[in-house]
C-alpha cells in the first residue's frame, strides 16, 4: 500500500496554521506489485483548467499487505480471459448472433425468438432515432448474447451427438471384441 500526502484546502502547509493555502491529507492507495521489486508513481492532470494545478507531494511510504488475493484462481482466470479475448470480439460474436437467430427461426421457436428480440428491436426502432448514447443501448447486448448462446449450445449439442454416434459405438465394439 502506498501512502501519499496530498494538500487539502484549510491550513498552511509549513506553519500548520489556518490560511487560504491547502492542508496536507494522506491518500492511501492499495496495489499489488506481484514479483516486481520496484514501483513507479506517476501523477497526471489530464483536465483542462484556467489556472495551473498545484501539488505538494511528500515522500511515499510503502507498506506490505501480504499475499495478493485470488492467487488460487490464477489459472482458471487465465483460461477464461483467453476465451473472452478470442471469442468475445465483434468478428466472432456477430456471426454467432445471426446464426443463433437463424437457428431459432429454423427450429420454429417463434415465441422464444420474439421474447429475445423484443428489446433489441425496440431500441433500434424507437431509441436510435432519439439517442445513440451507449448507456441507452446497453440493454441490446444482453439479449443478443442470448442468441449467441443459442449458437454455442447448438454446436455443443451437435458435437455431443456426433461423439455418441461415432466414438461410443467404437468403444463398445472394442470392449465386446476383447471380452
Amino acid at each position: 500500500m502506498a501512502e501519499v500526502k496530498a494538500p487539502v484546502k484549510g491550513t498552511d502547509m509549513e506553519a500548520g496554521e489556518p490560511s487560504e493555502s491547502p492542508e496536507m491529507s494522506v491518500v492511501q492507495i492499495p496495489f499489488a506489485s506481484a514479483k516486481n521489486s520496484q514501483v513507479r508513481l506517476v501523477l497526471s492532470n489530464n483536465g483542462i483548467t484556467a489556472s495551473s494545478p498545484t501539488l505538494a507531494l511528500g515522500p511515499p511510504n510503502l507498506f506490505e499487505l501480504g499475499a495478493t488475493p485470488y492467487t488460487s484462481t490464477r489459472f482458471p482466470r487465465v483460461m477464461v480471459r483467453g476465451l473472452q479475448r478470442n471469442f468475445f470480439t465483434t468478428s466472432r460474436m456477430l456471426p454467432a448472433v445471426i446464426l443463433g437467430i437463424a437457428l431459432l427461426a429454423f427450429a420454429r421457436r417463434w415465441a422464444v425468438l420474439a421474447l429475445i428480440l423484443v428489446v433489441p428491436v425496440y431500441y433500434l426502432v424507437a431509441q436510435s432515432a432519439l439517442s445513440t448514447e451507449y448507456r441507452y443501448i446497453l440493454g441490446i447486448h444482453y439479449f443478443l448474447f442470448m442468441t449467441a448462446g443459442v449458437t454455442l449450445y447448438c454446436f455443443v449439442a451437435a458435437a455431443t451427438q456426433l461423439f455418441k454416434k461415432t466414438v461410443m459405438p467404437l468403444k463398445w465394439r472394442f470392449s465386446a471384441d476383447n471380452g
